[in-house]
């Protein structure tokens, strides 16, 4: 069932609705279809197209992701540390997003190659300082940790690069670029349906169509995307306006 088979169907529903709640006098306050705005119309034979293609690309991220993270590495004890800018990243997913370990209240923190680097010329330079070669304790002790930053170095290079490369493989970043361009294409029209004028209830439903197809989109973006937090109360003023063409409905 298409849109403007919606369409047609719900403005029977609300005529209907109209006939049990005014009475006798119903034909003469039923919402009426009119002349619609062409433009709007346009739009709305439009927004199921925009919709399906942003699903379809979203169902294509999802998918990728469950099947590469099914594989993805977490990253060995030797290089996980307490989350800190000082000592490198947090462990993330293909996509980015700091991974949760089942039990743990944050994600974990994972040396970089370039951390450790670091971490291996400062083992360096503290060894060859006067004051630390007099001890036979502290240079033993240091001796190991620079052995351990060495040993760290080469596990995180691999950790890393296999990340990289499971992302790579996986065209992650191909398919979630082309699910965020359908996104704005479908947030686009869905704005430029709330935004242009409808000159009767036919315009009001096909605004309601346009925010249940917004609804598709997680929430995230949805709160986050520019001028979306007004469609509810332009919406609103929408219906009211029709409301006030009806007879016999108080506004």
């Amino acid at each position: 069932m298409n849109l403007a088979t919606n369409r047609r169907n719900l403005l029977a529903g609300l005529a209907a609705a109209s006939t049990a709640v005014i009475g006798g006098a119903a034909s003469a306050r039923a919402p009426q279809t009119g002349e619609q705005n062409a433009r709007l119309l346009e739009l709305a034979d439009e927004l199921p197209i925009r919709k399906a293609a942003f699903l379809q690309a979203q169902e294509w991220v999802d998918r990728i992701y469950r099947e590469t993270m099914a594989v993805w590495p977490l990253a060995p004890d030797e290089i996980t540390c307490e989350a800190s800018p000082f000592f490198g990243t947090l462990e993330r997913d293909v996509a980015g997003r700091g991974i949760w370990r089942k039990g743990s209240e944050n994600a974990m923190g994972v040396k970089t190659p370039e951390k450790l680097d670091e971490e291996v010329r400062w083992c360096a330079e503290t060894l060859g300082r006067k004051h630390i070669r007099r001890h036979p304790d502290r240079v033993e002790d240091w001796e190991s940790r620079l052995a351990e930053a060495k040993r760290g170095r080469k596990i995180s290079e691999r950790y890393f690069a296999e990340c990289e490369r499971l992302k790579a493989a996986s065209g992650y970043e191909k398919a979630n670029g082309e699910a965020a361009t359908a996104r704005e294409a479908l947030r686009d029209i869905v704005a430029a349906i709330i935004e242009e004028e409808e000159t009767s209830i036919e315009g009001v439903v096909v605004k309601a169509q346009a925010l249940a197809a917004w609804g598709a989109v997680p929430s995230f973006y949805q709160t986050f995307s520019p001028g979306a937090s007004k469609w509810g109360p332009k919406f609103a003023d929408a219906v009211m306006r029709q409301a006030r063409e009806t007879k016999g409905v108080r506004t």
